[in-house]
């Protein structure tokens, strides 16, 4: 089964977690887009036209790739991002 995760998500996890502190969104999001395309080769989705979570947190991007992944790669995004 696919699931959606957004590349917002992915950097909200990141800041909230005191990850990538001295990272700009722009490197975050280019280093998340070549691991989901190149690791997981994830599907693509619409880059959103806001992202879910700028409004309460707005240190984050306003509008970001969406992605589509199996489920089981979860644990494999997560012991990447927290890597970083």
């Amino acid at each position: 089964m696919n699931i959606n995760i957004g590349a917002d998500e992915i950097i909200l996890w990141l800041r909230k977690n005191g990850r990538c502190a001295n990272v700009t969104q722009l490197e975050l999001g280019k280093k998340i887009a070549n691991y989901m395309d190149n690791t997981l080769h994830a599907i693509r989705g619409k880059k959103s036209d806001e992202s879910m979570w700028y409004k309460d947190m707005t240190e984050l991007t306003k509008s970001a790739q969406q992605y589509s992944i199996n489920e089981n790669q979860l644990p494999l995004l997560f012991n990447e991002i927290n890597s970083w």
